[in-house]
């Protein structure tokens, strides 16, 4: 039923909107109108539309806009938005070039859905990451660092584990003690 359609459409934040190339007209489900935070009915045309994305996506969509319409290649890519309140998100569109009987594209049909949280997760993920990198990199700085000073200063490190009572030692301080590590 057109119920379970709307449901399901806010449960999985999800809307449909479909895309007259001829005239840039453009026809939003209610979920559509409730992703860009705008009331559902108010006009809208693809201009509209490509505003509410960033400059550097909305350039992205409106070349597979264009690569959809004139060779009829589908796309699915995600982008960065801001909505009506100002508030930034990333939806995942997706379109399908629709042809007539003699092949030309009438119109495009697709979906956008809300990936704000997956996104922000795998880019907090991704930056974690980086920073990972970053502190590794500083700390085999930092222990080369110790490893020329430790050598020109003819010392030797051992470390003793009481609740284990063993000796860890490192070449330089195995050697002061006449001892040879395998």
């Amino acid at each position: 039923t057109e119920a379970q359609y709307l449901d399901v459409q806010k449960m999985a934040q999800t809307g449909a909107w479909e895309l007259d190339p001829s005239t840039g007209r453009t026809f939003w489900s209610d979920e559509i109108y409730r992703i860009y935070e705008l009331p559902v009915g108010t006009p809208t045309n693809l201009i509209d539309g490509l505003s509410y994305y960033a400059p550097h996506e909305r350039e992205k969509l409106q070349n597979l806009l264009t690569q959809a319409i004139k060779e009829g290649k589908s796309f699915d890519d995600d982008f960065e938005f801001t909505d009506a309140k100002g508030q930034r998100k990333w939806l995942r569109c997706m379109a399908k070039p629709i042809q007539n009987e003699v092949g030309v594209i009438t119109k495009l049909l697709g979906t956008c859905q809300d990936v704000t949280i997956q996104k922000n997760a795998s880019l907090e993920v991704l930056k974690q990451n980086a920073d990972l990198v970053q502190s590794k990199k500083l700390l085999q700085s930092i222990n080369q660092r110790l490893d020329l000073a430790l050598e020109g200063a003819n010392l030797g490190t051992w470390d003793w584990n009481l609740k284990t009572g063993k000796v860890n030692f490192d070449h330089r301080w195995a050697k002061m003690l006449g001892l040879e590590l395998k």
